[in-house]
């Protein structure tokens, strides 16, 4: 994939937005709007509107993976409220 192309949604993006969406409302927080998922696998940001991607964004992450322990260096994984 060149570094500029939009990723496609994968046959595994409606699941791991189901799950997402659990995970929101779990927190309290509202899916309501608009909202970003983060999909590690695929290295893609999908703007998600009423359950269904929008449009999506080629992005990267940590090299180390997923970790959310202090100082690790991983991408931390969960539900991320943006305060701004």
């Amino acid at each position: 994939m060149n570094t500029f192309d939009r990723p496609q949604p994968g046959p595994q993006l409606p699941a791991l937005i189901a799950t997402s969406l659990g995970m929101i409302e779990d927190c309290g927080g509202s899916t309501d709007g608009p909202w970003l998922l983060v999909d590690s696998a695929a290295q893609a940001l999908w703007l998600v509107r009423a359950g269904r991607p929008e449009r999506g964004w080629t992005v990267s992450t940590s090299s180390r993976g997923l970790d959310n322990r202090d100082g690790s260096g991983g991408t931390p994984p969960g539900v991320h409220r943006v305060a701004r």
